[in-house]
């Protein structure tokens, strides 16, 4: 993870899970303790932080939160383990992305298969689409 804008804090806390994701928007950070989707949902759908133009560092990137990135239209992104999947969809957005650790596809929390928010957007391609998947699916 390039960390040339984080201050040594918040990387500190990122990279221990206190953080689980972080927004630069400016001068600005804006940070998650949720894990999942759920907190980038929020961002996007709430009038706080405004993420088109942000620059993310997350610890885990699977397809799921890239579309939701590149449907914010972020400006780069920062992580520790992306997706093969989620790789493809930031490429494909022409958002460039740094990482230590690139994996087939995101572990689930009992480390038994696949994310279930990647999976439910496996086979999506078009990033509106795959939005209005992950809301819903949210929801539940």
């Amino acid at each position: 993870m390039n960390r040339n804008r984080l201050p040594l804090s918040y990387y500190e806390r990122l990279k221990s899970g206190e953080y689980t994701c972080i927004a630069q928007c400016g001068k600005q950070f804006y940070v998650a303790k949720e894990h999942g989707i759920l907190p980038l949902i929020q961002w996007i759908q709430g009038d706080e932080v405004e993420l088109s133009g942000a620059v993310i560092y997350d610890r885990i990137v699977g397809k799921a939160a890239a579309m939701l990135f590149r449907y914010a239209k972020i400006k780069e992104l920062h992580t520790f383990t992306i997706s093969a999947l989620a790789k493809q969809v930031l490429e494909e957005g022409g958002v460039p992305c740094f990482y230590e650790q690139e994996v087939p596809y995101v572990i689930n929390r009992k480390g038994d298969g696949m994310c279930p928010m990647e999976q439910s957007v496996l086979e999506i391609e078009n990033v509106e689409e795959g939005y209005r998947i992950l809301c819903e699916k949210a929801k539940r």
